[in-house]
């Protein structure tokens, strides 16, 4: 056994790396997640009719707005299905560019009230 470890119950407790002040460190991460924020930055960015709208890539639905899930569209369905079942749903195409440009603005924000910021992905920050 080296000096600084103690053990007990069947545990290893190293105390060489504990704070000198012997108080416990409370550290905490708040994760904000905007789940929308790809129709946010579409409508920003274009002149989209108001109504259903969703947002599309190669594989279907990317993000769809409230409106369009009321009536059943879901993210990952496949566009044709979307639009059959909400005929007047607006597509445009998923944009991850866009994205990232709006939330930069929306992370400078945060920054200037809140040190250790973390992008996670456009929509998603961690704040410590």
């Amino acid at each position: 056994m080296t000096p600084g470890n103690s053990i007990g119950s069947g545990k290893c407790v190293d105390d060489s790396h504990r704070d000198p002040s012997d108080e416990p460190v409370d550290e905490r991460t708040i994760v904000h997640w905007v789940p929308d924020f790809p129709l946010y930055a579409a409508r920003c960015d274009n002149e989209v009719p108001e109504g259903p709208l969703a947002l599309v890539d190669q594989h279907g639905v990317y993000v769809c707005d409230r409106q369009a899930r009321h009536v059943g569209v879901r993210r990952g369905m496949k566009r044709r299905q979307a639009q059959s079942l909400c005929p007047a749903m607006h597509i445009m195409p998923a944009d991850d560019d866009r994205y990232a440009r709006y939330f930069e603005d929306f992370v400078a924000d945060v920054d200037s009230i809140s040190a250790g910021i973390e992008l996670l992905r456009p929509g998603l920050i961690a704040v410590k």
